[in-house]
């Protein structure tokens, strides 16, 4: 059942990004390994003994908020950089090779080194 839970989640969380950005030039979606969406705050960093280990896990992941809010500020920054600057981008095996904890999922409009 959660297996299940979970498939249609990403189904769903899919046809929503390409809806989303369907009339973009550019887009990039990337999963980052162990996260969720609230790792993309700073919940991620709170102490371990804020929260039940089960919350924990429910609400940011089993990853490292420090490392994982790292590997957002970089990749953020460098895809704006991308846009506003117009500077090269990575292939999408050299991004997962920079950030071994993403896996590229969605890749559009955007010219790498």
């Amino acid at each position: 059942m959660e297996k299940e839970g979970r498939e249609r989640s990403e189904y769903r969380r899919h046809a929503d990004w390409v809806r989303a950005t369907d009339d973009s030039k550019i887009s990039l979606r990337i999963r980052i390994t162990g996260t969720y969406h609230l790792n993309f705050t700073d919940l991620g960093l709170i102490p371990i003994t804020a929260m039940t280990e089960n919350e924990r896990k429910d609400k940011i992941g089993n990853t490292d908020g420090n490392s994982s809010l790292k590997t957002i500020a970089g990749l953020t920054r460098e895809f704006f950089d991308f846009c506003l600057k117009h500077t090269a981008f990575y292939s999408m095996v050299g991004l997962e090779e920079k950030y071994p904890d993403t896996q590229a999922l969605l890749w559009k409009g955007i010219r790498s080194n």
